[in-house]
């Protein structure tokens, strides 16, 4: 399956450096979100970031493929077009670039910086 994350320069670096990333947080303790850990998006960049800007970091855009037992599907609730709604998504504790095999990268939506 073929999903995306947002994340700082310095976990996109820790990922590129095959390190094991972890992140336990259950996300429902502080948000409306089902999510344990790191979250992904299955749709386009261009429209998740709609919706995820303000609550997510930047730096990075990473595309990768995974097989569907690396994630657990989850239900996160965001601002969408039409209001509020629930957005499905995807969640896992650890990931590494074994398993989150990447396909692209980029920094296109990264914030600009002020001059």
């Amino acid at each position: 399956m073929i999903l995306h994350r947002f994340c700082s320069q310095e976990e996109f670096d820790r990922y590129m450096r095959g390190e094991l990333l972890v992140n336990e947080k259950d996300h429902s303790k502080f948000s409306k979100s089902t999510s344990i850990g790191f979250c992904w998006f299955w749709e386009e960049p261009w429209y998740a970031i709609e919706y995820l800007s303000g609550i997510v970091n930047r730096d990075i855009c990473i595309t990768v493929e995974t097989d569907s037992k690396n994630v657990t599907e989850s239900m996160g609730y965001y601002w969408g077009e039409d209001g509020p709604d629930w957005f499905p998504e995807y969640c896992c504790t650890s990931y590494d670039n074994e398993r989150f095999r990447l396909v692209e990268a980029t920094d296109k939506f990264r914030y600009d910086e002020p001059d």
